[in-house]
């Protein structure tokens, strides 16, 4: 299962919507939605710009959460404001994000890619207990 549905999965279940609720607040048919939940499924990148509409996430995160490595180069200024944002967003993670930059660029950047996914999973539960009160 990608982490892309995954998260899908996790956005119908917080907000309690049948596959055809959570198809119409994610702005596509019912029968899309149920084809990104199959397994060993790519949507097509149309579909993807749909789903970064609605979950408001950049692009380039839900094309990499569908399974697609980008292999995107970052540069050292880019990786260091990355992780200064992560450490804002989450103060508990500080001492990791520290560690991290004197780690070699390849791993620093698949953990930090990692604890950006634990973000938006926390952003998205965030928003979610807002939208119940």
């Amino acid at each position: 299962m990608s982490e892309l549905t995954e998260h899908i999965r996790g956005v119908l279940d917080r907000n309690k919507w049948s596959l055809r609720e959570g198809a119409e607040q994610l702005g596509m048919n019912k029968g899309t939605l149920e084809s990104i939940l199959k397994p060993n499924t790519t949507p097509r990148l149309e579909t993807l710009q749909e789903l970064a509409r609605a979950l408001r996430l950049p692009l380039w995160r839900v094309v990499q959460m569908a399974g697609v490595n980008l292999d995107l180069p970052m540069s050292a200024d880019e990786r260091a404001a990355r992780l200064a944002s992560l450490a804002k967003e989450m103060p508990q993670y500080q001492k990791i994000v520290d560690h991290l930059l004197d780690l070699d660029p390849a791993d620093t950047d698949g953990i930090l890619m990692h604890l950006e996914g634990i973000a938006l999973r926390r952003q998205a539960r965030s928003e979610d207990r807002l939208h119940d009160r």
